[in-house]
């Protein structure tokens, strides 16, 4: 964060670029713990992505991680950020892949979530399928 501050005015995509960095920092801290101890337990998401206040967003988030869990890394990397509202351009600087990359593994990953969605019927907020 302090590297975005800092650069700020030189960064186009902000989001993206953050992304980008916080990505590549949970990877080196992910390759630290593998050294260190190769057999530790992932660590479980915290609650709270959603208003606390709201038992049924945290509920649904809960649902949505979980699904996107299921999804192979780079889908489920293309889709949480789309998911969180980045452009396609940001998400391609984001993963460094190009866009017709971004594309297909978003198209993908909307495939496979809607057959899970489907196979276990879990209920949708009435968007479009």
């Amino acid at each position: 964060m302090l590297q975005a501050y800092l650069r700020w005015d030189e960064i186009a995509f902000h989001r993206a670029w953050v992304r980008k960095a916080a990505h590549s920092c949970y990877l080196r801290q992910k390759e630290k713990r593998q050294r260190e101890a190769p057999t530790a337990e992932p660590v479980p998401l915290r609650d709270g992505y959603a208003n606390p206040a709201d038992d049924h967003s945290q509920d649904e988030a809960r649902r949505i991680v979980a699904l996107l869990r299921r999804l192979p890394e780079h889908q489920r990397q293309v889709a949480a950020l789309f998911y969180d509202g980045l452009s396609q351009a940001e998400i391609t600087l984001a993963v460094d892949q190009p866009v017709a990359t971004v594309r297909s593994n978003l198209r993908h990953a909307r495939v496979r979530l809607k057959e899970m969605i489907r196979s276990e019927g879990i209920e949708t907020g009435g968007g479009s399928s």
